[in-house]
């Protein structure tokens, strides 16, 4: 299944309860991946950078300012609240979602008192979730203080602990899926996908954590007939402005229209771009809309 990393942020800053209700409207998406991060009074807040730079415009680190004084988050001209992560216990879905929580704070930088809030926010979540934190020294304190998993996540190097882990994406190359399997141990992913079937339920990849990103598509037509490298060039400039290259060839009609006759046919023109690697779509015969000058 896939979670999406911080939420969707298309009407929402990332973390906030605005994108994750957004995210839960999306079926592509079974869960949502959220930081947390602790204040200087000791809260917990749903927030992924130690410094309050990027989103709230205050060069001071989230454990040395007070909840009080971070303000807003300042976002596509409006402001957002920053979310505690007590706002949760507020929310319920009319579908199966799941929450990953990852606990961005190092475990000995945590006073007893501020783990102690910790356990007892998260026992009042009324959402399926898991803990998950690159600080594996959380794991015993949340076997020990709830009944939550706990996936240690890891960028480099396999752990050596823990029948959970979210590797990044890169760390499947090292991996031996049948000896994992073997061991009982479930997976994760972040960063980019993974190959694997996600409805496949003896696989141990249960999780994908991606981003989500908007497409946007660039389209270009014309006749291509006869291609050479500065159809190529073009090709390359056009799709730099978006993330998908939609090519329209115009029919042997249109072409005429101009006075313009192809040496190839549109069934030939078609096959020579739909063979172009960094062309996304091909669309053929494309519409036409001929302009006087």
């Amino acid at each position: 299944m896939f979670l999406c990393h911080r939420g969707i942020s298309d009407y929402y800053p990332e973390n906030t309860i605005g994108s994750i209700l957004e995210t839960s409207k999306n079926l592509k998406y079974s869960g949502v991946e959220i930081d947390i991060q602790l204040t200087k009074d000791n809260k917990w807040i749903i927030y992924h950078d130690d410094t309050l730079l990027r989103l709230n415009g205050l060069n001071k680190e989230v454990n040395k300012i007070n909840y009080s004084d971070i303000g807003s988050i300042k976002w596509k001209g409006k402001t957002f609240p920053v979310n505690l992560l007590s706002d949760l216990t507020q929310l319920n879905f009319d579908r199966e979602f799941i929450i990953n929580i990852e606990i961005k704070v190092k475990f000995r930088e945590v006073d007893s008192y501020s783990k102690k809030m910790l356990s007892n926010i998260l026992l009042k979540i009324n959402i399926p979730k898991f803990i998950s934190s690159f600080d594996h020294d959380w794991f015993n304190w949340c076997v020990d203080n709830t009944n939550l998993e706990f996936a240690f996540l890891t960028e480099d190097e396999l752990p050596e602990s823990g029948n959970f882990w979210i590797l990044d994406h890169k760390l499947f190359e090292e991996i031996d899926l049948i000896d994992l399997m073997e061991r009982n141990i479930k997976l994760g992913s972040y960063g980019n996908k993974v190959n694997g079937d996600k409805s496949d339920e003896s696989s141990p990849l249960k999780y994908q954590i991606v981003d989500h990103k908007q497409k946007k598509v660039v389209y270009v037509d014309g006749t291509f007939d006869l291609l050479h490298p500065g159809h190529i060039e073009f090709f390359k400039k056009a799709k730099s402005y978006g993330d998908e290259l939609v090519v329209g060839v115009l029919d042997d009609s249109c072409v005429e229209s101009y006075k313009r006759t192809p040496i190839l046919s549109l069934k030939e023109r078609t096959i020579m771009l739909e063979n172009i690697r960094i062309v996304d779509k091909v669309i053929s015969p494309a519409p036409f809309y001929k302009t006087e000058f």
